[in-house]
């Protein structure tokens, strides 16, 4: 079955254990077991190789949490660790565009998938996370790529992008790639950063061009003063009341924890207890270091889905993300 394309010539990708190569000739080299099409190094590969690899060691505070310090998240609150053993009934096959620390490949395990998993990545960790969690696996594959290269065919039943593509460089056009990934009648899983209110959005962007310029571990280092920052609002305990809608401020009325009505509306300062320095840090450089991180508005994803061809058939948001769930009609 044809799962990928070759990303210089769009011919079928062959894929073994130790080969990897196209009808066409092209050659990629496979690296501990974990084919590698990169045609490019990034500044966003270069930020995802510190913070999904050995020196965070973000998977690391999950097993010793026992996983308790997920529930923090925004894909916790969205609810993908109950929809997506749902989506999964009946497919044979699902494709998990920028996997990342194998999140999303850990509910597919914890459901007893049995098709073919296949994830996809630019980070340089993908070994580990296949020998350390999924090497007991057969039917479960990793692969180093671009998600912005067009190298998707209708191949999966199920194509899952959580969290991740808004940080391509053209995310409307990237959509419409990995889109073709999904066979006529599967199902496209994403979950997207919200477009946040008009103070929030100007000192991202503002600090994002500042950060986004330096050295990731001068980065993730410098970042650590907006860690204090909400360490230091949250241990305050100040509720704020707000008395009635700012509407140009788009805070809404009601009482507010300070660190929260600063952070969702204003500067994202992230802090939790239970995450500590070093993973709440992780938050905040997730957001800020990258070199590209779109917010959008539910009606800009919905029209990407209804321009390629797909029902939406699941919606939820959470202030920090929206999710949807569509089928390719």
């Amino acid at each position: 079955m044809t799962t990928l394309l070759c990303p210089i010539c769009q011919n079928p990708l062959f894929l073994t254990q130790d080969q990897c190569t196209c009808s066409a000739g092209h050659g990629f080299p496979v690296v501990e077991g974990i084919p590698n099409i990169m045609l490019r190094k990034t500044q966003t590969e270069d930020h995802y190789n510190l913070q999904w690899g050995s020196e965070l060691d973000f998977y690391k505070s999950i097993r010793e949490s026992g996983g308790k310090i997920l529930n923090a998240t925004a894909s916790y609150h969205l609810g993908w660790q109950e929809y997506l053993p749902k989506a999964l009934e009946g497919a044979q096959s699902i494709l998990d565009v920028a996997c990342g620390y194998g999140g999303v490949a850990d509910i597919v395990k914890a459901s007893n998938f049995t098709g073919l998993y296949r994830g996809i990545d630019i980070n340089n960790t993908l070994a580990d996370v296949k020998r350390e969690r999924f090497s007991h696996l057969p039917n479960f594959h990793f692969m180093r790529a671009d998600m912005m290269d067009n190298i998707f065919a209708p191949s999966f039943d199920v194509v899952v992008c959580r969290s991740a593509i808004m940080i391509a460089k053209s995310p409307p056009d990237t959509f419409q790639s990995i889109a073709r990934a999904v066979k006529p009648g599967g199902k496209f899983l994403i979950s997207v950063y919200t477009r946040k209110s008009p103070m929030r959005e100007l000192c991202d962007d503002y600090f994002r061009e500042h950060f986004s310029k330096m050295e990731k571990r001068e980065a993730f280092e410098a970042l650590k003063e907006f860690t204090t920052f909400g360490r230091i609002l949250s241990d305050l305990r100040v509720k704020v009341n707000i008395p009635q809608d700012l509407p140009v401020l788009q805070i809404k009325q009601g009482t507010y924890d300070l660190q929260r009505l600063i952070y969702y509306h204003f500067l994202k300062c992230f802090w939790n207890d239970e995450w500590g320095m070093k993973n709440s840090t992780i938050v905040n450089f997730d957001w800020y270091h990258p070199e590209y991180t779109y917010r959008y508005s539910k009606e800009e994803i919905t029209s990407w889905y209804e321009d390629t061809g797909f029902k939406i058939i699941e919606y939820r948001h959470v202030p920090a993300q929206h999710f949807f769930c569509g089928e390719k009609q």
